[in-house]
């Protein structure tokens, strides 16, 4: 469900960005992107059992035309918390002078962030709105033209189920309502 909201409001962005550039004029569009590791040392790890399997990262994309702006920004958690969005918002705000109701925070939901909870183990609230504060900035320092547009296809990114299939192996397989329609291999 919040992917799926997440998704079509960044398409309506992506729509609203296209609109706008066309009436102002082709070219005026720019675009900048960058990344902060916010992954914790291995040392900070407060639970024996934990590793580290992937970095975490907070990730921007700055778009504006000159007279406007919007930022994107994906962070590995398995949430977006309000102690960290509202931080990182109100300080990269301030930073790249874009108002705060032009971002959009989001969250990937990632099994490699900590198991404690948000405060409660690394990496900390702070570190991570610190990254996202640093992500943007630096995105919007690289602001180049760019051009905006949009394609469609299907693609089976949502085999998220475990079953067996028709010939009664283990697999990752569509949701029961796509398996309607769709012929395992």
């Amino acid at each position: 469900m919040i992917r799926s909201v997440l998704i079509t409001a960044v398409v309506l962005l992506l729509l609203m960005a296209v609109a706008h550039a066309q009436r102002v004029g082709a070219g005026r569009v720019r675009a900048g992107a960058h990344k902060v590791e916010f992954t914790p040392k291995a040392s900070e790890l407060q639970v024996s059992t934990d590793s580290i399997r992937d970095p975490l990262f907070a990730r921007a994309i700055v778009i504006d035309d000159g007279s406007s702006c919007a930022v994107l920004v994906g962070i590995d958690l398995g949430a977006a918390p309000n102690q960290v969005v509202d931080d990182a918002i109100a300080r990269a705000s301030q930073a790249i002078g874009c108002p705060a109701q032009n971002f959009i925070i989001s969250a990937t939901h990632t099994h490699s962030s900590n198991t404690q909870g948000l405060g409660q183990g690394p990496p900390s609230a702070k570190s991570i709105a610190d990254a996202i504060v640093e992500a943007v900035t630096v995105a919007k320092s690289r602001l180049a033209p760019a051009r905006i547009g949009y394609g469609t296809t299907k693609i089976d990114l949502n085999v998220n189920r475990d079953l067996f299939n028709r010939k009664l192996e283990w697999r990752k397989e569509p949701n029961r309502r796509d398996r309607r329609t769709r012929r395992s291999p």
